[in-house]
């Protein structure tokens, strides 16, 4: 695609969201401002939870159960190690399934 074409599908894009927007009128702007401060703040909680202290709570069950280190699947791990097998088990669930699934949506 020329740089002329992308800018045009953009202002296209632009144009169709305003004309959006605009046929909402001035009595939903509450409702749209409330999904907004809504979605806004259950990202940043999902967010911080997610990153932050989801691994430090499985870092401290995986401690309380099986002290310094277990074994999972025949390998001695620490609970930093197991919870990047688990995040690599499922990204690659995620990647294996996700086109199938794309599909039938």
């Amino acid at each position: 695609m020329a740089d002329s074409e992308v800018s045009q599908s953009m202002s296209d894009a632009a144009t169709a969201v305003e004309e959006i927007v605009g046929s909402q009128g001035d009595g939903n702007s509450k409702q749209i401002r409330g999904y907004c401060m809504y979605d806004w703040g259950k990202s940043a909680f999902e967010t911080s939870v997610t990153t932050a202290i989801l691994p430090a709570w499985f870092a401290a069950l995986f401690l309380e159960a099986n002290g310094l280190t277990g074994t999972i699947i025949g390998m001695e791990m620490s609970s930093d190690a197991a919870w990047s097998l688990a995040v690599t088990l499922g990204t690659l669930l995620v990647a294996i399934v996700s086109p199938s699934i794309g599909v039938i949506a």
